[in-house]
């Protein structure tokens, strides 16, 4: 018969399961379907989901996506707001891709700094 482990290990096992969180690195079904609207063409209703949801790794990444599409599609003022917002998620999500298209968009638009900020 075999005994349950007892001791310092067994409890920073213990602590540790409880601690992670229920199906990490697992999608939920809204940045599924977050995902699944910017696949098909629809970056602002993206957006506006994967708004409501934790900032987590991947949702950092499909927010600075989907700024990155919608900077695409927008001009002027818009232009350069949505591609700063793409940098500044790409940035947290250490998505090296996305920073760069939106820093090309920033550049090449002359797009202002924020005041405060240095690029």
């Amino acid at each position: 018969m075999m005994r349950a482990r007892r001791g310092p290990g067994a409890l920073l096992l213990t602590a540790a399961a409880a601690l992670a969180p229920a199906g990490a690195g697992a999608q939920s079904p809204d940045q599924l379907l977050a995902q699944r609207l910017m696949e098909t063409g629809r970056p602002a209703a993206a957006l506006r989901l994967l708004e409501t949801l934790p900032m987590t790794h991947p949702v950092l990444e499909h927010r600075a996506r989907a700024h990155l599409m919608l900077a695409d599609r927008s001009l002027g003022p818009e232009r350069c707001a949505h591609a700063r917002a793409a940098y500044d998620f790409a940035s947290l999500a250490s998505s090296s891709s996305v920073v760069g298209a939106a820093n090309r968009i920033l550049e090449d638009d002359r797009c202002p700094l924020d005041p405060g900020r240095a690029r």
